[in-house]
């Protein structure tokens, strides 16, 4: 299978009064039929990435090849062309015109580029079908709901048959059904039309429905993985599993088949998010490896110098230093950029060294996670969920479970011989086999 798409050392450098470079050196090929995420914070470079892909900007250097054509060096007609015929775009807004029919905005690609037939317009009727959308061609745009307005742009993205369709962050401004429904939407069109997508968003739990994952950071490709959870075949099957994925995931993974109560239970229970922050420095702040901060002022929790643990020679000669910070997702620094998060850490890394300059920071990374630590609220006992779910040989494990004990490497060991023996108690009990004196109760 050949590449529709191919980054070769892909720089990209904003001049201004301080140039700014938010791409380096990126090399990427995107095989035909493929379905990839691209994930990453926010300003870390995916957006530029995707408007390069789509021939929206060009690099500053490097060379974008786009079945077969250097499109870096296409004049302006001829790359729109091209975009037109070989790419569809799917944007977090739909960009419906309100004053046009929903099939006219389906078919405004093809009016772009010519007259519009009787074929164009079945065409544009069979992909709303194909969507759900089948007697809404004649409706006015805006008496759709949000769900049916994104499903109608994707409908419009597939007109022009598409090698290759650009999604940016496409779900997100839709609810969770809905985001569900655009998926299994994608995944449709990519298996029966071999349709190639590329999806740019900052939820990990909608890339995991990628078959290939990529993370960008700081304008770099730091991770290119391939997902061994999803098949083109279909859904592997299995007569046990057990899902060790935070409650969130284990909700969005089997909510549909939990008993009501059991999925209450679960969407009842509390969690932090949390930030971390990695520095990068040319010296050490403290002689110190861990030092957690309890002082409400300070706007992080702990500090940990993971080179007064581990030699730095492993890491180029640099110290290196996490700044941990547990908080609520909707706080302030939660979705704040990584330089407006390290701009408010630096009087705190101050006060605890008074010799601290923002010039010791070589880099700095950042990454947050949605769901990071239970908390634990009066009767938590009664909430804790059952390792066996209401699902016959569903079962989940996961840190919520761990009490009266705090999370930790230990646990997570404990807890999974724990579930790892009500397997297999399962399994012999329905083989028919005597179960085990030492098998684990919960």
């Amino acid at each position: 299978m050949g590449n529709s798409i191919e980054l070769r050392k892909v720089n990209k450098i904003y001049p201004g009064a301080v140039d700014t470079q938010v791409l380096f050196d990126i090399d990427l090929a995107f095989e035909e039929g493929s379905m990839s995420a691209v994930v990453g914070e926010s300003g870390s470079g995916k957006t530029t990435l995707l408007n390069i892909l789509g021939t929206l900007d060009k690099p500053t250097s490097g060379e974008v090849i786009i079945n077969g054509n250097r499109t870096d060096i296409m004049s302006k007609d001829n790359l729109a062309d091209l975009r037109n015929q070989t790419i569809g775009f799917v944007f977090q807004f739909h960009y419906l015109l309100p004053e046009f029919s929903v099939i006219d905005n389906v078919l405004m690609p093809s009016s772009i580029a010519g007259p519009v037939d009787a074929e164009l317009r079945k065409r544009a009727v069979e992909n709303l079908v194909s969507l759900g959308l089948d007697g809404l061609a004649d409706k006015n745009a805006n008496d759709l709901s949000g769900g049916q307005k994104q499903r109608v742009a994707i409908a419009r993205s597939l007109m022009n048959q598409p090698a290759l369709i650009l999604a940016d962050e496409p779900t997100g401004n839709l609810d969770t059904v809905n985001t569900q429904q655009v998926y299994d939407l994608f995944r449709k069109i990519n298996e029966e039309r071999g349709t190639a997508f590329l999806i740019v968003t900052h939820d990990r739990n909608v890339a995991q429905r990628a078959d290939r994952i990529l993370e960008v950071s700081d304008g770099m490709l730091v991770q290119d993985v391939r997902n061994q959870y999803t098949q083109r075949a279909g859904a592997q099957t299995a007569d046990q599993v057990v899902v060790a994925a935070p409650v969130p995931d284990h909700i969005e993974i089997a909510g549909h088949l939990l008993d009501g109560g059991e999925l209450r239970r679960l969407q009842g229970l509390q969690a932090t998010a949390a930030i971390c922050t990695v520095l990068e420095m040319n010296r050490s702040l403290t002689p110190f490896y861990w030092l957690n901060i309890a002082d409400p002022e300070m706007p992080f929790g702990g500090l940990i110098e993971h080179t007064n643990y581990i030699p730095r020679d492993r890491y180029g000669g640099r110290h290196i230093l996490y700044i941990s910070n547990y908080l609520f997702p909707d706080h302030p620094l939660y979705r704040a950029t990584k330089d407006d998060v390290l701009r408010s850490y630096l009087p705190a890394l101050k006060r605890v060294n008074p010799s601290f300059d923002r010039s010791w920071v070589l880099a700095s990374h950042h990454v947050r996670a949605d769901y990071a630590q239970p908390v634990v609220t009066v009767g938590y006992r009664e909430q804790i969920p059952d390792m066996r779910s209401s699902v016959p040989g569903l079962y989940l494990c996961c840190m919520a479970q761990i009490f009266p004990e705090d999370r930790g490497m230990n646990y997570a060991i404990v807890y999974g011989d724990r579930v790892a023996r009500l397997v297999m108690e399962d399994l012999r009990g329905a083989d028919g086999g005597a179960v085990g004196a030492d098998a684990a109760t919960i």
